[in-house]
Parts: structure tokens; sequence; C-alpha cells
């Protein structure tokens, strides 16, 4: 059969005898498959044919004249390992075939039951695509672990799995830099480092509570090196089930030495910040506050995870979004604004807030929010309106005591002309007129003496 398909079966067979070759082709027509035979005597055919028609199988006679089929099975271990090879003999001994099978051949199939031989082709397929599966399987296995070992070695973590002993199964590059050992293998690793006495300890008390839980645990370490001591923040998980050694497990360690110096840093401004007796807010450049000071929870009355996340005009609902973008645009032209706003706290209690703004950039200049510095200035206001009022009165006693004099100058001498008139007029009806005009006199001189007297208790 020559008919050429994907499927179309390709039988290479070494044999000098035609009638066993037409024997062998009426016992493949007997396959459930078609199939196409290219027949070779020769050495020099066989190789060649082996290269050109790319053989699916191979059957060949034991013994052949100036070749022989195991010579015949050397050559295809050497260049086509996957390609099954079953031998098709009448003079093969069971000592021969064995040896035959050991070295390679799949099968093989006495030309006196050559009824096997189909069975036997069937078999050896089923064997080489179980074989060419479990090759594909391992090439992506092998592949899995390289992309895995690539991957983990140009992470900037520690990676490290150890078993129940403490043997070290896989480790990243890191790793083994971080502690002075050879580089791991792609698929094992060559050395396990020594690690120092201090971190052992600690590598051996996490991996234990893993196992003890069963769950992921994770831990800070702090270890000495040579250029100093570093913290590390490790995650510790088991891998039963995933590798076969059932009580293996996986370290993960970040070096969060930088961060941690950090964090404290931050920490300790954080603590001078909340010793200030003003407030500071801090808001990101979606407006909403990311950091406030102890100062800033006593004049909201409220906590800080009660204000961070909020806006502004959250906190302080007086302070209007109208209001809020004039002090930007201000910051954003001038780079400060600075003013006063009234604002209640969380308990209604009116206040004044002296507020400074001012913006916040990063390394390359780009805005990165506003810092608000609010001082409370109730009391000064108020010191401030006291003082007002004690001015505006000691403004009205002088005022007073100028017009009290005026007054007294006017009703002093209308008092002494009504006395030089008492002795002169005698009509009844003009003494009494002049009665009235003293008693009117005395009434404007006391209320003189009341004026003064207002004017010098506000002095």
């Amino acid at each position: 059969m020559t008919k050429s398909t994907s499927n179309l079966l390709r039988v290479l067979l070494l044999e000098d005898n035609p009638d066993d070759v037409d024997l062998a082709k009426l016992e493949l027509r007997k396959l459930d498959r078609e199939f196409t035979v290219k027949d070779v005597e020769t050495r020099s055919e066989f190789e060649q044919q082996l290269v050109e028609f790319a053989p699916d199988i191979i059957l060949a006679d034991h013994s052949l004249p100036g070749y022989s089929g195991q010579a015949a099975l050397e050559h295809v271990r050497a260049t086509a390992p996957h390609i099954p090879f079953v031998f098709v003999s009448g003079t093969m001994g069971e000592e021969v075939a064995i040896e035959s099978l050991k070295q390679g051949a799949v099968d093989y199939v006495l030309k006196t039951r050559l009824r096997r031989l189909g069975p036997a082709v069937e078999g050896a397929l089923r064997e080489a695509e179980a074989l060419a599966e479990t090759r594909q399987t391992r090439t992506e296995l092998r592949r899995a672990q390289r992309l895995l070992q690539a991957v983990i070695d140009h992470s900037p973590v520690l990676i490290s799995v150890r078993s129940a002993e403490g043997r070290l199964l896989l480790a990243n590059h890191p790793f083994h830099d971080r502690f002075g050992a050879s580089a791991a293998a792609t698929e094992s690793v060559a050395q396990d480092p020594v690690l120092p006495p201090a971190v052992l300890t600690e590598v051996r008390e996490h991996d234990a509570a893993v196992r003890a839980q069963g769950l992921p645990v994770v831990r800070e370490h702090t270890w000495s090196f040579a250029e100093g001591r570093r913290t590390y923040l490790s995650v510790g998980f088991p891998l039963d089930g995933i590798v076969d050694d059932a009580d293996a497990v996986c370290s993960i360690d970040m070096d969060i030495s930088d961060r941690k110096h950090s964090d404290e840093r931050l920490s300790a401004q954080a603590a001078v910040l909340d010793q200030a007796s003003d407030a500071i807010y801090v808001t990101a450049v979606d407006q909403r506050l990311v950091y406030c000071n102890r100062a800033a929870e006593v004049i909201s009355g409220r906590k800080s995870t009660e204000i961070l996340g909020k806006t502004i005009p959250e906190v302080f609902p007086e302070i209007s979004s109208s209001q809020l973008a004039e002090v930007q645009e201000q910051t954003q032209q001038q780079g400060k604004w600075r003013g006063e706003v009234r604002v209640r706290n969380r308990q209604q209690e009116l206040l004044w807030i002296e507020m400074s703004a001012t913006l916040v950039r990063d390394a390359k200049g780009a805005l990165n929010g506003h810092i608000l510095i609010c001082t409370d200035v109730t009391e000064k206001q108020a010191l401030a309106e006291q003082f007002l009022r004690v001015q505006r009165l000691e403004n009205l006693g002088m005022l007073a005591a100028g017009i009290a004099h005026d007054l007294n100058n006017v009703l002093s001498p209308i008092g002494m002309v009504a006395t030089l008139l008492e002795s002169r007029l005698t009509a009844e009806r003009d003494r009494h007129f002049l009665k009235i005009l003293e008693q009117s006199t005395n009434r404007g001189a006391g209320l003189v003496r009341q004026i003064l007297s207002f004017a010098q208790g506000v002095s």
C-alpha cells in the first residue's frame, strides 16, 4: 500500500529473502491501519533509508550476508533510538533473543511463528508511543525545571527547600550568594551551604514550626554577616504532596533591613511630630489625608483611624470645597498659603484655626500632596476680643469724662447766676421760676457726677 497519509505506517524491512518479504507484508495486512514497506538487503541501503524513508518501525532479520540485524540494531540505537526495532528471524535462539532485548530491541518474532508479527508490531508501536510520551514529559519537566530555576535565580529574595534532615533540596543563586556556597545546578543543588550556627538554629526552629502546624509560618529574623546585621522576613510553608520528601519545607526570605530602618526612622519622626503642639495633616495628590499627628486628633476630636482616608471638608465641614480650592490654587501659584478659618470639632465646639499650607514634591519635582499646619488660636482670639472690649470701654470712659466736663462748664455759670438772682427777685412768680431753674441745675450737676463716677470706674 502506498497511500500517503499522516496515519500511514512506514515499515523499514531489512530482509534478503523475497519470499520472507512477501510473507511479512501479508501479515502486516492484518493490521488495522494502512502501511507502506521499504525493504532493503544491504547495510548501505538500510542506513540510507533510515534517513530518507524515516520509518515508524524497523523489522530486521538477524542474519544476512555481509550485514547482520545486530549491527543494524546498534546503528539504530546510536542514530535513531526512538524508532522501535523488532527482529524477524528463523535462526535466532532464545539466548540471542534475550540478549537482543537487553541491547534495545523491542521484540522478536520467529519466522516459523510469523502470525505474531502483527501483534508484535502493534505492541512495539504502543511501547514507542509510551516512550515518546515519557520523553516528551521528561523534556517538558526539564524545561519547567529550567524555567523555575531561572525565575527563582533572578528573584531578589532567598528561596530554599529543605528536607526533614536539613538537606538542601533546592536553592536559588541569591541564597547561595548570601551564605557563601557554590551555585546550584540546574536540576539539583551542587553543594549545601554552610549556614552560620545562629542562622541554622533559627532556620531549624522555623522549619519545625511549619511541620508542626502544617501551615505557612511567618517570622522575622535578624542575622549577622560580615557587612553587619540584616533583618529578613521569612515565610515558610510545607510542601507535602509536592515533592517526594513529605516533610520538605520551602522558605522565602526577604531582606527588609532597609525598609525596617526606614520604618524606624519614620516612627521616630512621627514620635517627634506627636510632641508638636500644632496639628499637622498631610494629604496625597487626591486630597485624601494620609498622615496626622496627635495634636491633629485633639483639634478635630477624632482618632487618626477616623481621619486618614478622608478629605479636609469631611473632617471639618465648615471648610467648604470652594474654600479649599482657593487654598490649593494659591498654594499652587505661590507655593504656600496662610490664613484663619473657623471650624467645629466633633464635640461641636467652635474653634479658630490658623492654617498654613505648603506643597509636597518628590525628588523629581512632581506634586505628592500638601502639608497643612494648624494652630488652635481660639484662646488668643478670645483674648483679642476681650482686649477690644476693654479698649472700647476705655474710649467710652474718656468720652463720658469729656461730656461731663463740658456739661459742668455749662451748668456752673447757670448755678452761679441763679444764686445771684435769688436776692434780687421779689415777685413770687419770678422766685418760683428761679427755684425751678435751681432744681434743674442741681439735677444736671447730679448727672454730671454720675457720668464722672462711670468714667472713673472704667478707667
